[in-house]
């Protein structure tokens, strides 16, 4: 059987990074759904504050030039500008969740953000690709030395309930 059978107790943490549509949501439903396995890192921002918001629970607050200095230090897994504000994910926000002890659950948009955590975190991420055809799938598949991996035709055909795969032909 080509099965692995691990003890979770044992098994270290790793982020989970979920790409694709809907991404956000997904990260939402497994937190929600399991808050003391897994939780979502504290993202950094240069805005300031709005109304309520709590430093370091809603959002790591800081000046633009020093998250700048952050991104070029390549401090962030991912990061982005909204209405002239920079946010952003760092690589130490996803390793305090692993720190307390839950899985970082994150909605990457981005496939440099799995490399950049495997290269510069020195962490092996778990990953999953939430796709909406048979082609996106495909254009997904992990590439080897001679092309793209062949995908199991139940990541093509299938979905996933409790445990066992539905065919869907």
């Amino acid at each position: 059987s080509d099965i692995c059978e691990t003890d979770f107790e044992e098994a270290p943490l790793r982020p989970v990074c979920i790409r694709g549509p809907l991404n956000h949501v997904i990260a939402a439903a497994i937190i929600k759904k399991q808050p003391d396995m897994f939780q979502c890192g504290v993202p950094t921002t240069s805005r300031p504050p709005i109304f309520n918001e709590i430093p370091g629970h809603d959002y790591h607050f800081t000046s633009e030039g020093a998250m700048l200095d952050d991104i070029r230090n390549r401090k962030f897994i991912e990061y982005c500008t909204n209405d002239n504000y920079l946010y952003g994910m760092s690589i130490d926000s996803g390793k305090e969740c692993l720190n307390q002890g839950r899985q970082c659950v994150l909605n990457t948009t981005f496939a440099k953000s799995v490399r950049i955590l495997k290269s510069l975190a020195n962490i092996q991420p778990i990953v999953i690709y939430v796709a909406t055809s048979k082609e996106q799938i495909r254009n997904w598949a992990p590439r080897g030395p001679r092309g793209p991996y062949t995908l199991p035709e139940y990541f093509v055909n299938g979905a996933f309930h409790n445990g066992e795969v539905d065919r869907h032909d």
